[in-house]
């Protein structure tokens, strides 16, 4: 999915700036943290169906998309300030 996510982002992207594809944007920006945040509650539930470990202790894995997807959103927001 958030591959998914990510083609769509970095199509529209590639499109020329206009207010409809800001806003489709800042759309998918929502969409691709909702699945992130999805995905690691789905960590969490795992880490804590172990009953000796701590909620304290979790730390999400890491996610080579989730470093993507920053690197898109800065140059979303570049070319954002430019329009």
């Amino acid at each position: 999915m958030k591959q998914e996510l990510l083609e769509k982002f970095r199509a529209l992207l590639a499109a020329e700036i206009s207010k409809e594809v800001i806003a489709d944007l800042k759309q998918l920006t929502v969409d691709f943290r909702a699945e992130t945040e999805k995905e690691e509650k789905q960590q969490l539930e795992r880490f804590l169906a172990d009953p000796e470990n701590d909620k304290n202790d979790f730390v999400p894995s890491a996610d080579p998309l989730n470093d993507e997807f920053v690197t898109l959103l800065t140059e979303f927001n570049e070319k954002r300030k430019v329009f």
